[in-house]
């Protein structure tokens, strides 16, 4: 008997070529949806690179404006220390005469009791630009009415000197604490300037790590996400 030379007739059933059919289309979704995921995971690294770029211009800008304004505190306070100097130079000049003149004062007072009536007589005339007065047979003195007026006009004078030395030294005394507290006020300033510095410096870095920190964690979620798809 001859053999039969038309080929064999598939004996797979139909439903295993559907489930062939059916595991490819999973596999195709799987894949769309490792994709579609990774190019979510991808555009949140994009929107936080953008966020770190916008942030960088802002701190830059930031720093910028920051420095300008150091820079005129900076200048102010050497103004101000300069002025202040000033200031105590004045008052250190006017405190310096008023103690001189004291001494003179207190040097030239200190001798006028040992002085005998002629000589009395000879340095009221003298200090009074006038004549000298004369001293009579009892000791005293025969005054001239232009001296006598003199004298007079001196002795009221003294009660208001003597006050507006009385301020003026209170004056010297209020200046000189007004320019330590000036110099302490200073100080502290410059304390704050540094401590502002420092604080701003502080809040950059922190900011600089979070935002480096949310860029890392968007690229470790796009390549786990492009581990995953190429796992599927």
């Amino acid at each position: 008997m001859v053999p039969s030379l038309a080929p064999a007739k598939s004996t797979a059933p139909a439903s295993s070529l559907f489930n062939k059919w059916h595991v490819a289309l999973i596999l195709v979704a799987l894949l769309l949806v490792s994709l579609l995921g990774y190019k979510i995971i991808s555009a949140q690294a994009d929107r936080a690179d953008a966020r770190f770029a916008a942030a960088q211009a802002a701190a830059a800008a930031s720093d910028k404006q920051n420095a300008a304004i150091q820079q005129q505190i900076v200048q102010r306070l050497s103004e101000l220390a300069s002025e202040n100097q000033r200031l105590e130079g004045q008052v250190f000049t006017l405190a310096t005469a008023i103690n001189k003149r004291d001494t003179a004062l207190t040097v030239q007072t200190s001798t006028v009791p040992k002085l005998t009536p002629t000589e009395l007589g000879n340095q009221w005339g003298a200090v009074a630009a006038e004549p000298s007065p004369q001293v009579d047979a009892t000791g005293n003195f025969v005054v001239p009415v232009p001296l006598a007026q003199k004298s007079v006009v001196a002795l009221m004078t003294v009660p208001v000197l003597q006050a507006d030395k009385r301020d003026l030294q209170s004056e010297v005394t209020a200046k000189t604490s007004i320019i330590s507290n000036d110099a302490s006020a200073l100080s502290s300033e410059k304390q704050v300037h540094l401590s502002d510095n420092a604080t701003c410096k502080a809040d950059k870095q922190a900011l600089t790590a979070q935002v480096d920190k949310v860029k890392k964690d968007a690229r470790r979620g796009k390549i786990r996400s492009f581990l995953y798809g190429v796992g599927v």
